[in-house]
């Protein structure tokens, strides 16, 4: 069996060259889905892991206001990256807080 490390940079690999067909192997693969608890704790995470936010006030309830578009943009990629599920544009455009990307993930039944 993959391991969802290796299924992560094989997507990753894939992302490039061929998103349609990533995005379908991606949603072909079944793997629990995450729980408020865990999606709270890998997306701060990821917020901390960010040059925009100070780690030390990472929280769900933060809100987002230092993010520009560029740094949302590439947020909202490695959100996906992180939870496996594709984040359109028009979701990313909405997330004023952290808990906003929080209820996105648990609420999109596609993240691992």
């Amino acid at each position: 069996t993959i391991g969802v490390k290796t299924m992560s940079l094989m997507l990753r690999a894939l992302r490039p060259l061929a998103p349609a067909a990533a995005r379908s192997f991606r949603s072909a693969v079944v793997v629990r889905a995450v729980d408020e608890g865990e999606a709270t704790s890998r997306v701060l995470s990821l917020l901390a892991g960010t040059s925009v936010v100070n780690p030390a006030a990472c929280e769900p309830a933060m809100k987002l206001d230092a993010f520009g578009p560029v740094e949302m943009a590439e947020f909202a990629v490695a959100v996906g990256d992180e939870f496996a599920v594709d984040v359109p544009a028009a979701a990313s455009d909405k997330f004023a807080t952290a808990a906003d990307i929080i209820s996105f993930v648990t609420s999109n039944k596609a993240s691992k």
